[in-house]
């Protein structure tokens, strides 16, 4: 499987992961994938993602996500 977009949405009911198989209350949610939809646990999110988009793709995602600096005042 593989991503065409990093953008997901936490899901609201409870799915199997695409990746494990485990089941999970709140999954991720890719829409835009080889396989569609893909619902991915926090466990198999950064594997998926440094799968199909490399390396570090998953920190870049954890940065973007994390919201820090965001009251920061800009002078």
């Amino acid at each position: 499987m593989k991503l065409k977009s990093a953008s997901s949405v936490r899901g609201r009911v409870a799915r199997n992961c695409t990746q494990c198989g485990i089941i999970v209350q709140r999954p991720w949610v890719y829409n835009l994938s080889s396989k569609k939809p893909v619902y991915l646990c926090s466990e198999c999110k950064p594997i998926v993602l440094s799968k199909s988009f490399g390396k570090n793709a998953h920190l870049k995602q954890m940065m973007i996500s994390t919201g820090f600096e965001t009251n920061r005042r800009k002078h």
